[in-house]
């Protein structure tokens, strides 16, 4: 029998929005060449629209690299969660302010290890495909990683078909699981204000999962207070 097929888009941030948390997220999409053409098409308009932008060299820096939350301007940023409302993915984030001063890379594997050990028990009877960004001091430990978390999983008496593979930073896709991670980060930051709160709710329909590592506190459709 024909598996259905679920493509995770992964990222990870490292202290965004000013704060001391570093972030790992995730897209699930069912449909990636239908939420790809969406995204490209809204690039493709705001490509030709310079009035957006006050700095000539951001505006070319976008047209080069595509939607990233750090980098784009407000106008920009509204218009990417306009296309995230009509698009169908579900994302889910885990996020930790590292308290046992682990280094980048360890810290990195046990966000994603946790992460995508939730996310694949609930697509068991799926075809999995993750793409990682890429990132130099990760690339050679993601299929470790995934090899490590399947067998775990095969433990526990999951089987998951899982195939690894590297995302560009420029991959359009990616922008989905870097925004969502952008606007928790700007939410839970020390400056947050009542913007941004609601702006984040504006992705909350679509967050199936946040969790804080350090407590061990997980939360459901985005809320995090």
């Amino acid at each position: 029998m024909e598996l259905d097929s679920v493509t995770i888009f992964l990222d990870e941030s490292i202290h965004p929005a000013k704060t001391n948390l570093t972030f790992v997220g995730a897209a699930a999409v069912l449909d990636p060449p239908e939420a790809e053409g969406k995204i490209v098409e809204k690039f493709q308009e705001l490509s030709i629209e310079q009035h957006r932008w006050r700095d000539l060299k951001k505006f070319e820096e976008f047209r080069a690299a595509g939607f990233h939350f750090t980098a784009d301007n407000e106008d920009i940023r509204k218009s990417f969660i306009d296309v995230l409302a009509n698009i169908e993915y579900r994302s889910h984030i885990v996020y930790s302010g590292n308290p046992y001063s682990l280094d980048e890379v360890d810290l990195l594997i046990n966000l994603y290890f946790h992460l995508l050990k939730g996310i694949i028990q609930r697509y068991e009877n799926y075809e999995v495909t993750l793409v990682f960004e890429q990132n130099q001091k990760m690339d050679k430990l993601y299929r470790p990683l995934v090899a490590k978390l399947q067998e775990e999983l095969v433990s526990a008496g999951v089987t998951v078909s899982i195939t690894v593979l590297r995302g560009k930073k420029s991959d359009p896709i990616l922008a989905i699981p870097d925004y969502v991670m952008g606007l928790a980060a700007a939410r839970l930051a020390d400056d947050s204000t009542d913007y941004k709160r609601v702006r984040f709710t504006d992705v909350a329909r679509d967050l199936a999962h946040i969790m804080d590592f350090d407590a061990g506190r997980h939360s459901k459709r985005g809320k995090l207070d």
